[in-house]
């Protein structure tokens, strides 16, 4: 938004910097696990997550189903630092669909290391244009995320990645972001 080629011609300084994050798997204390109950024309979900409508609307649109038809039961979680949002349920909705009973699934620690989702590391340059009396005029955000062998989470993460431009409000502003597969 704005003109932010025009706030950094006419910034009096320019502060810029490179800063990097590296990929991190949080290793939450309870295991990746869930249970799937058929009900019905529905199922019922045992979840340790922090997105249980996210998840709902995935599992419907996954099978065609309407969400109402699917219920997900969170118990009380500690923090799972964005690794608590594996694809456990998916797998066990499917084999609750087939054999309709309750399908559980748990990763023991080794496999939640390989197979679970991590925290993406990521390369950031800033650069904040300011005027005579140190004023933020504009800023800049470039962002490069390393989502792994796959898409995933990986544009949701690029939507928060913008987040750190509204700590500091200025009418110019400009977000890149890049996904990378590595």
């Amino acid at each position: 938004q704005g003109d932010v080629d025009e706030a950094f011609e006419n910034a009096a300084y320019v502060v810029e910097g490179t800063y990097e994050t590296s990929t991190v798997q949080a290793a939450a204390l309870e295991p990746y696990a869930c249970i799937v109950e058929p009900t019905g024309d529905g199922f019922t979900v045992y979840k340790g997550t922090p997105a249980p409508f996210e998840l709902r609307n995935q599992i419907a649109e996954w099978l065609g189903m309407d969400e109402k038809k699917i219920r997900i039961y969170c118990p009380p979680i500690g923090g799972g630092f964005g690794s608590r949002m594996d694809d456990l349920e998916f797998v066990a909705t499917l084999l609750a669909r087939k054999v309709q009973r309750p399908v559980r699934m748990e990763l023991q620690r080794a496999e939640g290391f390989l197979s679970g989702r991590v925290r993406h590391g990521a390369k950031l340059r800033v650069r904040s244009a300011l005027n005579e009396q140190k004023k933020l005029i504009g800023r800049e955000l470039e962002a490069f995320y390393d989502t792994g062998g796959h898409m995933d989470l990986g544009p949701y993460i690029i939507l928060r990645a913008m987040r750190p431009l509204a700590f500091y409000p200025t009418e110019n502003l400009r977000f890149v972001g890049h996904l990378v597969y590595t």
